[in-house]
């Protein structure tokens, strides 16, 4: 895998965790909230829901399913840090940093870091070529 499509798998990585801590709040309000759950059949034919405590262990596995999820979709966050790091360049790292872990547009970190989109653009093609040629030689290394 190239070095560009790590990058862009840990921009969608956080897409993921925001969707994923969505997920959870939703579920832990539900949670919290499930006295206002009528558990009865509305009409007299119909089953009831379900029972309460049923519910609720389902509502817990959902949350413990996903919090496994956010914290191996971080895990592998730590891999893109590490490399991203591995830039001598500060200001290629913010880019980069922000760009991939943040998932900020261009616009976003031009405001933040003060610059153009221009000079972001070629800030963030350097750092990639950089990311390239280390990545290079850690093959070469057998790291």
């Amino acid at each position: 895998m190239t070095v560009k499509e790590q990058l862009e798998r840990a921009f969608w990585h956080h897409q993921q965790v925001r969707a994923k801590m969505v997920q959870l709040d939703r579920l832990r309000e539900l949670k919290k909230n499930m006295d206002m759950i009528k558990f009865e059949p509305i009409e007299p034919k119909k089953p009831p829901v379900g029972r309460p405590e049923d519910v609720e262990n389902s509502i817990e596995e959902m949350i413990e399913i996903l919090s496994d999820e956010i914290l191996d979709l971080f895990g592998r966050r730590w891999e893109i840090i590490d490399m991203i790091n591995s830039l001598k360049n500060v200001r290629q790292q913010l880019v980069m940093v922000m760009r991939y872990l943040c998932s900020d547009d261009w616009e976003e970190i031009a405001r933040t870091m003060n610059c153009t989109c221009d000079e972001i653009q070629q800030l963030h093609d350097k750092a990639l070529s950089n990311l390239e040629k280390i990545h290079k030689q850690q093959k070469k290394s057998g790291k």
